[in-house]
């Protein structure tokens, strides 16, 4: 496998892990108090945001 193959299989998996978390903490707000809530998705835009752009941005 060229190096940028890995590279870019690294950060495919580095993405879907963190996409997995997110998911999880999703399922989690159902029993979180509204402002907890709100703050929490608040966090999970951002991460969401950073994943989107990318290490480049």
């Amino acid at each position: 496998m060229s190096e940028i193959a890995a590279h870019a299989e690294e950060q495919l998996d580095e993405v879907t892990q963190a996409v997995t978390e997110i998911r999880v903490r999703l399922t989690e707000l159902d029993e979180t108090p509204l402002a907890e809530r709100a703050a929490a998705l608040g966090e999970i835009h951002g991460e969401l945001t950073k994943l989107l752009e990318g290490p480049a941005a």
